[in-house]
């Protein structure tokens, strides 16, 4: 803490609410403007409570009063221009705040201009604050570098700042500090930087500055009027730099290939009749070159182009060269495990490649290594890489509730049921057949529902072979649901005898095949072989396999056609799992992929304005920020991470051998009649665009699905509807049946007829599965008498395309697009009085009610919809939980009940979770729609809510945010931290530490002493929780007929009130 007498005094006085803030400054820095000293910067300290108001007042806008000298001094603050970096020690807190740079101010005002019809806007510059060591210009001239997009180097350094300062782009502030020796100065940048870009253009012509290296000569470029004029003149010169800079590790035009490649090829000709092609050998030859330099190597290659071969050929001529026998893997899909076991017979002398799928196949191949002379190949499956335990189920039968219990936190079972309306039942006996996304883990305290086999302990659970697993006590329950004569036969043997042994066929207690790798064959992997490189992209159990693999072998070689699926996510993990220290060089953190994808990727950042006319100087008024991600991927994703350790080869490098091809597109009159009709359709679609623009959305899906597919079968069409009625909007009218030849068909038969008669093959492929087509084409062809062929052929049908383009449950999107998108559905909905009632006989009144943002769920169908539809007008509604789409429409999922936002530290609303109206089994739910049924679903996570003075430091620690919201307000706002259950612990150690916390009070419900399951759960947490360093732990207990701390603090208000 800094001594008074030296400091600047700084002032805040509100005359409207009488309110006076006041503290110390050491550094301010200003920027005069006219009449008023903006303020740029300002370090100062005092009590923390009047730390923090200060810092709100600044980032509202507020004028603060100070002294320099003695002279009185006008701060004049730009409302919400301000970062805030707060710390404190003791009773003393410190703030720094700084002035934001006007990022993106200028694009956004042209784009305002060009939206009001304005061209030609001269807009004001955005202002960029530079600091810097008092007199040190080089760190100037690196400040001024990081802030704009413009090619600095240091030769430019003397010219650049004095003329940016000549021509008024770099002003001075006024820094008035007392321990800090500084300098701040104010960077005024155009658009697109172009101000500075003239000061580096200037100074080229004038000869003021050069590029070192570049031509001497001050008029090189006076020939030079366009691309093609500079590549005439400059061309050489630029192909020389880029070969001088980017030396490939094998030229096939100035080398020659090694003898261990020649040898190989030779050894493939020999055994399968071929040999490489000279653009494969060449690739083979770099990635062997590149893995004497390093521990990895990638084969981006075409499919077709031989991938296989070009690995294996690699990874043993580097080997070769230390003339010895080597162990090693290679990971594949499972469906092309056997082609690399024959691959390798075919292609590498003294080598043998095996299929393995256990870790005891696995060592007794690395017995039969040891012990002979060959190379050995362990082809494993990505599959069986990451295969582990056989599971069971977990839950526990309830026999007088007649349902599944949780082993955890001991609430009823519900699952997601085909009842859209409610979305919820609880879980069936035929539940826990077989584990699946609805019955993994329990929708309450998220713990898992299923548990590792271990065959040498009894079980309430037996598998039945043809039916899945039975709980001992429903054999009777599960023979209704099957017809299967092998599964009735062994049901009925439990029914009989349900305390028998039953041996479940296949358990075992099996260890993850790439986690025993690593554990056992570090130092013993002399290489790996990874195909498919991309489908181990995602952060995965597969992913993880292969990371485990990567890490554990000397050498490894990727191979993939698709490293990349288009997305800069698509790349992220893979290059932390086989280039971790480049990423973290780079600055790109594994728990931040937000900025990866920044950097390296397409970003749609959407901006949403608050009207300013409404608590402008408010801090809760901030603007919304959406994201999402768009296809695209930066080259410097090539350049800084692939292109050293890459080989690409394409089709077209391979040359002459490959045929060529052509396609021919023929087009097709649709019959008068049909055109007829699709004209009459395409107009009634037309109409409703035009009158009903809210209605047309919900519709138009399945109308351009309609007139997609009306010309190839005109017939058997459903009819359009208006959303939510019966009343058609059209009605497709049948013409012909499938006995009936369009033109597209009789012009099929014409090629194949004409083919077959020049001695040509004729493949037929459709992509329109839901018509016809298929049936009608195999009918003409076998009646033309092409049956006897067809007959012959291999016949391979094609996977039907799904029946939505997504039945899996996404996740939730970033938070403050879930608070922005939450508040507003609040705030369309409103709260009934029988909800209102249950909150004021729980103690709470209606303007904590109102604070709270407790809202009831709509009741009908219809209302949902209409939420869902007002709400997706400025939201996106794609990774909102507890949204989905029912008949191509959003609509809302959830039990009626009332809404209680869940929300973190900040305040902003995490998720949503539902006090329900039917709490026979369960009083809560979280607002989810991660159901398989609800399509564009999105799953909801069990999200720690914060409730109170967040200053405190002091927290309680308690279930259910009802009931910490309850609990606190009886506690005159006391800091309550809310888990969503008492397992449901994840990232409480970072809400706590985030708080800043030094006590943590238990206050966890009293069925703890009463309930075992609830006992070990809050055990475990009391275990998690007192291992964080600097956080002292105490236990609250009360008079244990209240069950939570809301109900005893609620008696305890009424006796002392009564």
């Amino acid at each position: 803490m800094l001594d008074k007498s030296r400091l600047m005094p700084i002032s805040y006085y509100n005359p409207k609410q009488e309110i006076r803030l006041s503290a110390y400054a050491d550094t301010i820095i200003l920027e005069p403007d006219g009449r008023e000293q903006r303020l740029r910067a300002i370090r100062f300290g005092g009590y923390p409570e009047m730390v923090r108001a200060m810092s709100d007042a600044i980032y509202a806008g507020a004028t603060l009063e100070t002294e320099f000298a003695g002279e009185p001094a006008m701060l004049a603050c730009e409302p919400k221009k301000y970062e805030c970096h707060l710390s404190h020690d003791g009773i003393y807190a410190e703030a720094t705040i700084l002035s934001l740079d006007d990022a993106d101010t200028a694009a956004k005002k042209d784009e305002d201009a060009q939206a009001d019809g304005q061209t030609n806007v001269e807009l004001p510059p955005r202002k960029c604050i530079l600091f810097c060591p008092a007199g040190d210009r080089q760190a100037l001239f690196e400040a001024l570098d990081r802030k704009t997009a413009v090619p600095l180097i240091p030769e430019f350094q003397d010219y650049v700042l004095d003329e940016l300062r000549r021509r008024g782009i770099l002003r001075p502030l006024r820094v008035i500090s007392i321990r800090e020796r500084l300098e701040a100065w104010l960077l005024l940048c155009k658009k697109d930087d172009a101000n500075i870009v003239k000061v580096l253009e200037d100074g080229l012509k004038a000869s003021a500055i050069r590029i070192p290296g570049t031509l001497q000569d001050p008029h090189g470029f006076d020939s030079v009027h366009s691309v093609t004029s500079y590549l005439s003149a400059f061309g050489v010169t630029v192909a020389e730099r880029i070969r001088e800079q980017f030396q490939p590790l094998f030229d096939p035009a100035a080398e020659q290939l090694s003898p261990e490649i020649l040898r190989i090829n030779d050894y493939i000709r020999k055994h399968a009749g071929y040999s490489l092609y000279p653009a494969q050998l060449a690739v083979a030859e770099s990635v062997k070159r590149k893995l004497s330099e390093g521990k990895s190597a990638f084969i981006v290659a075409e499919c077709g182009s031989g991938k296989t071969k070009i690995g294996a050929t690699a990874l043993a001529t580097y080997q070769a060269q230390k003339r010895k026998k080597t162990f090693n893997i290679v990971l594949c899909p499972s469906h092309v495990a056997k082609k690399w076991v024959r691959e390798i017979a075919e292609t590498l002398p003294d080598t043998a490649g095996v299929l393995v799928r256990s870790i005891t196949e696995l060592d007794s191949l690395y017995a039969q290594y040891q012990q002979g002379d060959k190379s050995i190949y362990a082809v494993i499956s990505k599959e069986k890489a990451r295969d582990g335990y056989m599971r069971r189920p977990a839950v526990l039968f309830d026999a007088r509730k007649g349902a599944f219990r949780c082993p955890c936190c001991g609430e009823i079972i519900e699952l997601p049921s085909s009842d859209e309306e409610d979305g919820w039942t609880t879980a069936k006996p035929e539940a826990f057949r077989m584990e699946n996304r609805r019955n993994h883990q329990c929708m309450n305290c998220e713990s898992p529902l299923w548990t590792a086999v271990n065959p040498s302990v009894p079980s309430p659970w037996v598998k039945i072979p043809e039916y899945g697993w039975v709980h001992r006590k429903l054999a009777v329950h599960a023979m209704q649901k099957t017809k299967n004569p092998a599964a009735l036969d062994a049901l009925q043997t439990l029914r009989e005898n349900p305390d028998g042994y039953f041996p479940t066929r296949g358990a075992c207690r099996r260890y993850p095949l790439s986690s025993y790798i690593k554990k056992r064959y570090r130092g013993r992997l002399d290489g790996l072989i990874v195909d498919e490189l991309h489908e181990y992209n995602n952060d995965s159990g597969q992913g993880d396999a292969m990371a485990e693999l990567f890490g554990t072998a000397k050498k490894v070689i990727g191979m993939t056609a698709t490293l990349i699926n288009g997305y800069s996510s698509g790349i992220f993990h893979l290059l932390y799992r086989t280039s971790a220290q480049l990423m973290l060089t780079d600055g790109k953190p594994h728990e931040k992929p937000a900025l990866f994808n920044t950097e390296y990727g397409v970003v749609e950042t959407t901006y949403t304005e608050a009207d300013e006319s409404y608590a402008a100087k408010r801090r809760s008024q901030k603007s919304g920020v959406r994201t999402r991600q768009l296809p695209g991927v930066s080259p410097l994703v090539f350049s800084r991470f692939l292109l050293e350790k890459t080989a690409f080869l394409s089709l077209s490098d391979m040359g002459k051998a490959l045929p060529s091809y052509e396609e021919i597109p023929i087009a097709c009159e649709m019959d008068e009649a049909v055109q007829s009709e699709y004209k009459r359709i395409e107009n009634a679609l037309v109409r409703v665009l035009r009158s009903d623009r809210r209605a047309a959305q919900k519709i138009l899906s399945a109308y351009l699905n309609l007139l997609t597919v009306y010309p190839d079968q005109p017939y058997d069409q459903k009819p359009i509807l208006y959303p939510d009625s019966d009343v058609p909007i059209v009605e497709p009218e049948n013409i012909g049946d499938a006995d009936t030849l369009g033109e597209k068909e009789q012009r099929t038969l014409e090629i194949v007829r004409a083919a077959i008669q020049n001695g040509e093959r004729a493949l037929l492929y459709t992509s329109w599965v839901r018509t016809d087509s298929q049936q009608k084409l195999k009918k003409l062809l076998t009646d033309e008498g092409y049956l006897e062929l067809a007959a012959k052929s291999n016949v391979y049908k094609l996977p039907l395309q799904p029946s939505s383009p997504n039945t899996t449950s996404r996740e939730p999107y970033a938070l403050k697009q879930r608070h922005a998108a939450y508040s507003e559905m609040l705030s369309l909905l409103t709260l009934s009085d029988r909800h209102r009632e249950n909150l004021h006989e729980r103690g709470l009144p209606d303007e904590i009610i109102a604070r709270n943002g407790y809202k009831s769920m709509p009741e009908t169908e219809a209302e949902r919809r209409l939420l869902a539809s007002l709400l997706a007008c400025d939201h996106e509604l794609h990774g909102l939980p507890g949204f989905y789409t029912k008949d191509g429409t959003w609509t809302l999922a959830g039990a009626n009940g009332f809404l209680i936002p869940v929300r973190n530290k900040d305040g902003l609303i995490q998720g949503m979770k539902i006090r329900l109206d039917d709490d026979a089994a369960r009083k809560y739910r979280w607002l989810s729609s991660r159901s398989s049924r609800m399509e564009n679903g999105t799953r909801s996570y069990s999200w720690i809510h914060v409730t109170g003075d967040t200053t405190q430091k002091r927290a309680y620690l308690t279930e259910g945010p009802l009931k910490g919201d309850i609990a606190s307000y009886f506690a005159n706002n006391a800091l309550f931290v809310c888990l969503g259950g008492v397992n449901a612990h994840k990232g409480l150690r970072e809400t706590l530490l985030s708080l800043g916390v030094t006590e943590v009070m238990e206050a966890m419900d009293m069925d703890q002493f009463t309930n075992p399951q609830v006992r070990q759960a809050i055990l475990t947490l009391r275990r998690e929780v007192q291992a964080i360093t600097g956080i002292r732990y105490y236990q609250c207990t009360w008079n244990p007929r209240f069950k939570g701390v809301d109900d005893y603090l609620l008696d305890w208000t009424k006796r002392k009130t009564a």
